[in-house]
């Protein structure tokens, strides 16, 4: 039998602590959520002023990249331009996830550990926000 490598939950936690910092920082308000590579939630965080989707949001972008591997954005654009079928991958169209802002964790070997989304603010905050968090935590947000 193999070894199944995972994001744990101290290290989710460490993530998602880093993101809600930064957030506190600059005084914005956001979800967050950091999954691990099966989609279970392993971190959330939702600020007081944000809006009540957006928790929901912030759950399907990170399990959007916990699922593809690539940043919300990335894919998006794939789909978009014809580059990827979201049926061949087994996601329903109700289920894709059109907004920026989620982002893979993956460790320095390049194995896909789970994913992390944010949402309240533009797409690309919410997306320098998490890929932040995850990058200061010593992970990787795209594969290497």
């Amino acid at each position: 039998m193999g070894n199944i490598i995972i994001l744990t939950s101290p290290e989710a936690w460490e993530i998602g602590s880093i993101a809600k910092e930064n957030l506190i920082k600059v005084d914005k308000e956001g979800s967050i959520c950091i999954v691990n590579s099966f989609g279970y939630l392993i971190f959330q965080f939702n600020m007081d002023y944000i809006r009540p989707m957006t928790v929901d949001i912030a759950l399907a972008k990170a399990r959007q990249a916990a699922k593809t591997g690539k940043r919300t954005s990335t894919f998006r654009d794939d789909v978009r331009n014809g580059l990827i079928n979201l049926g061949a991958l087994g996601i329903a169209e109700r289920d894709f996830v059109p907004w920026a802002g989620g982002a893979p964790i993956y460790n320095k070997s390049g194995i896909l550990l789970g994913g992390g989304g944010i949402s309240n603010l533009k797409q690309e905050e919410d997306e320098y926000y998490i890929i932040t968090a995850i990058e200061k935590s010593g992970f990787l947000s795209e594969k290497p």
